[in-house]
């Protein structure tokens, strides 16, 4: 993963906040800044999907670009009714889920603002996809959300997710 090169020169190498590895090729962050550089640099990733109601940055788009780092972002602006207890868009999740998925794009960087809301409600399908068990979808969930305000929503959501719906 990192190379003793990186983390021997005198380069500061700091993992986001929230980073944390999801399964081999596939790792988890909230939205990094620029003290961030130098540890995603010496990832290697392929693609950074980036899941958010607003724009991910220029500065993120910018390294993304000088490292040809495919930069992916979907935006979660679903219309929200009074009624929509959803904390994402099945379509989001559907699109997040196929890039993840896909050997092809590994290593891959899923991440959302916070790393937590948008980000770990996609972890918590693709482990469906997995077959993990519910409760230890959850537990990994609420080891990482901590004290999220909207827990109860993406634990509701990851629980009637249906993964047929993902190629």
């Amino acid at each position: 993963m990192l190379s003793r090169t990186t983390i021997w020169n005198g380069n500061n190498v700091i993992p986001p906040k929230l980073f944390d590895c999801v399964s081999p090729g596939v790792y988890r962050s909230n939205r990094f800044s620029k003290e961030n550089f130098s540890f995603i640099e010496a990832i290697g990733l392929k693609y950074i999907v980036y899941v958010g109601n607003n724009d991910v940055g220029d500065e993120i788009e910018k390294f993304a670009e000088s490292h040809s780092i495919t930069l992916i972002s979907l935006f979660d602006v679903h219309p929200v009714l009074p009624d929509d207890w959803k904390p994402i868009s099945d379509d989001t999740v559907k699109r997040a889920l196929e890039i993840v998925k896909n050997p092809k794009n590994f290593p891959v960087l899923l991440m959302c603002k916070d790393g937590i809301g948008k980000t770990g409600t996609v972890v918590g399908c693709l482990r469906r996809l997995q077959n993990w068990c519910f409760t230890s979808i959850i537990q990994e969930y609420r080891r990482l959300a901590s004290s999220s305000s909207n827990v109860t929503a993406a634990e509701l959501y990851i629980e009637l997710f249906t993964p047929e719906l993902v190629n």
